[in-house]
């Protein structure tokens, strides 16, 4: 994925277990590199039905997380 301030960047889907038997859960990982700094993010969903509407959601935050001083 790419950011405008971030730059290329990476986001991976995981299928994860939930908290409710027979059910599985979802985790979206970001990473992004600028300069020194390196921003990592998870978002958690307890559902995979929950996870398609948390991505986006989480997608948003990512790309709004800016650098102090910039």
């Amino acid at each position: 994925m790419t950011n405008d301030y971030w730059g290329a960047g990476r986001r991976a889907a995981i299928i994860t277990d939930s908290s409710e038997e027979g059910r599985s859960g979802a985790r979206f990982n970001f990473a992004f590199r600028r300069g020194d700094s390196l921003l990592v993010a998870t978002a958690i969903a307890d559902r995979v039905s929950f996870a398609t509407v948390l991505m986006a959601h989480a997608d948003q935050v990512v790309a709004s997380v800016r650098l102090e001083g910039e």
